[in-house]
């Protein structure tokens, strides 16, 4: 008599670039700039995300942090799906291949997880912190989701050096 266990796992990486569509392991950088904001054209900036597990009930992946931040002054995050509005304060993200302005991609690998409903339609921009940002309700194959910034500011945005912590967490659903 042969016996095996097959016990569930869950993959999980976060970075700047390096992510491919079947592995975590050149994933490297977790800063993203957005450059000098002007009140005239939106900035964007891109991060990358890997997952798969072979949990039957499959993995949701949460975004949690706060907007930009400048001392007491912030850029407003986007609580609906907005379009990217230069000269309106907005901070925002999605998990598509945008064109206005031209950032991200569309989830890419084996896998089939999507982006959630709020972060899934192009040129179209959300931040609430706690969100889910994707999943898939079955094990998956390895799945990369690009994530899309963008910021825009008004004119009389204070001057300042804002910064935000984005912290993603994947939790598979054993």
């Amino acid at each position: 008599n042969l016996t095996a266990t097959v016990d569930e796992s869950l993959t999980f990486c976060t970075g700047t670039s390096g992510i491919t569509t079947s592995s975590c392991a050149g994933a490297t950088g977790s800063d993203v700039s957005f450059g000098p904001l002007s009140a005239s054209a939106t900035q964007s900036g891109l991060s990358q995300m890997g997952v798969g597990t072979n949990g039957g009930s499959g993995y949701a992946i949460t975004v949690n942090g706060g907007t930009l931040t400048s001392g007491g002054n912030t850029i407003s995050a986007l609580a609906a799906q907005t379009a990217a509005i230069a000269g309106t304060q907005q901070f925002g993200l999605n998990l598509r291949d945008n064109t206005t302005p031209n950032v991200g991609a569309d989830p890419d690998g084996a896998g089939t997880g999507t982006p959630s409903a709020n972060y899934n339609t192009v040129d179209q921009y959300r931040f609430v912190t706690g969100d889910t940002v994707g999943s898939k309700a079955s094990a998956d194959e390895f799945r990369r989701f690009q994530v899309s910034y963008i910021a825009n500011i008004g004119t009389a945005t204070e001057a300042g050096t804002y910064t935000a912590v984005m912290n993603y967490i994947a939790t598979a659903t054993f």
